[in-house]
C-alpha cells in the first residue's frame, strides 16, 4: 500500500508508512479496549520476538531429542518447492529418513497448540502429500538442491 492511511467502510485504519496497524471499531472509536490491554497494535514486536524464540526452542528440542528416536540423516530448515499445481516454496523445520523404512520424513514444529500455518504452508503441505516436491537452493547433505521428494505427508508436531 502507498504511504498514507486508508479508512475502510468497516472503519479499519491501516498504517501506511511502516507504522503499526491499528484497528478501531465504530463502537470504540478511541480504541479504548486496546489501550486498556496495554497495546493498540496487532502482533507487537516483543510478542513476535517471544513467539520466534519459543518456536526456535521447540525446533531445537525436536531436532536434538525427539526426532532422532525415529529418524536419521536429520537436517534443519530445508526449503522445498511443491511439484503440485501451485509450484510454491516452503521451508520445513526438519527433514530426515525413517529409521525403519528409510523413507523421507518432513517435520514442521509448532510451539503452541494454536500456532497457525503460514499461507504457503496451507497450500504446499497438502501438495507435498499428493505431488511431492524438490529441494531448492543448495540444500544440505544428503538433501542437495534438486533432490526429488516423493509424495510425503508433513508431520506437524505441536509442543504439548
Amino acid at each position: 500500500m502507498l504511504a498514507g492511511s486508508v479508512t475502510s467502510a468497516l472503519n479499519v485504519k491501516v498504517g501506511g508508512t511502516g507504522g503499526p496497524l491499528m484497528f478501531k471499531s465504530k463502537s470504540d472509536p478511541t480504541n479504548a479496549a486496546a489501550k486498556k490491554s496495554g497495546s493498540d497494535t496487532l502482533g507487537s514486536k516483543s510478542n513476535v520476538q517471544a513467539n520466534k524464540a519459543a518456536g526456535d526452542a521447540w525446533e531445537g528440542e525436536l531436532l536434538q531429542n525427539q526426532l532422532p528416536k525415529a529418524q536419521n540423516e536429520l537436517q534443519p530448515q530445508i526449503t522445498l518447492k511443491s511439484r503440485g499445481p501451485s509450484g510454491k516454496k516452503v521451508r520445513v523445520d526438519a527433514m530426515g529418513k525413517d529409521l525403519k523404512t528409510g523413507e523421507i520424513r518432513l517435520t514442521d514444529g509448532k510451539a503452541s497448540p494454536t500456532a497457525p500455518h503460514t499461507p504457503n504452508q496451507k497450500v504446499v503441505y497438502p501438495e507435498l502429500e499428493t505431488h511431492g516436491g524438490m529441494v531448492v537452493g543448495k540444500g544440505k547433505p544428503p538433501y542437495s538442491g534438486g533432490t526429488l521428494i516423493p509424495p510425503t505427508k508433513v508431520d506437524i508436531i505441536r509442543k504439548p
